[in-house]
């Protein structure tokens, strides 16, 4: 299916531009695999609203993983799109392209507003390890940070300590900014975990970065639940 011939270590999604494979073309398939996840979730009884088929397609990871430059997302997107409504899942969504950074994903909204399908999208989403939000992007679509943390890898139940990146405030301001500078509409921390063991921030050890989630983010919607914490 991509370039490498294998799912992990990046490569590159067969008979998108740039990118042509001995085993032919398979866009087509990769949608139809979309959409089958989709279906299997909806047999389930989980009905998706969103699908996104890229995760930092600018990073080259030893997991599962594809790149992908703004040009060939846009013409992906066209295939997922065709198939999405030929299978009456028109009220699936499309997000993209989740980079590793906010710049990079600037530049691929760009290319897929190029390309005439900011319309086909139901979120851009982007994460902020290479670089964070400077400003809100330029378009009608929301717009998600998808995936954040701060790599320390230390646990601190600190609302402020030092003023560093494992501190409730500093995640206060971080998505204080996002809602209010770069009409961010969506805030997803990755993950909930202490290191280096990964015990569940659910053992019931306060933490200040939960407290900082909670008391920054707007208002709930009716049907989502404000979590209380204190420290």
């Amino acid at each position: 299916m991509k370039t490498n011939g294998r799912d992990t270590n990046g490569g590159t999604l067969c008979g998108v531009p740039g990118a042509t494979c001995s085993s032919g073309d398979w866009r087509q398939a990769y949608a139809n695999y979309l959409v089958a996840y989709v279906k299997f979730y909806a047999e389930a009884g989980v009905k998706l609203t969103h699908l996104g088929f890229l995760n930092e397609p600018d990073y080259t990871a030893s997991y599962a993983s594809m790149q992908s430059n703004g040009n060939q997302a846009a013409d992906f997107i066209k295939v997922l799109g065709a198939t999405l409504d030929a299978n009456n899942l028109t009220d699936v969504g499309i997000n993209c392209c989740e980079s590793m950074g906010w710049g990079n994903q600037v530049n691929m909204l760009n290319n897929i507003k190029s390309a005439g399908l900011e319309g086909r999208l139901k979120a851009v989403t982007s994460h902020s390890y290479s670089s964070g939000p400077s400003g809100a992007m330029n378009t009608k679509v929301p717009v998600w940070l998808s995936e954040q943390c701060d790599l320390n890898g230390q646990w601190s139940t600190a609302w402020y300590s030092s003023g560093g990146a494992g501190d409730g405030l500093t995640w206060a301001n971080n998505i204080y900014s996002a809602v209010t500078n770069q009409n961010i509409g969506g805030y997803i921390w990755w993950e909930g975990v202490q290191w280096p063991n990964r015990e569940s921030v659910f053992s019931g050890l306060p933490f200040g970065r939960a407290t900082g989630w909670t008391l920054s983010g707007p208002a709930p919607a009716p049907d989502c639940t404000h979590l209380r914490s204190s420290c």
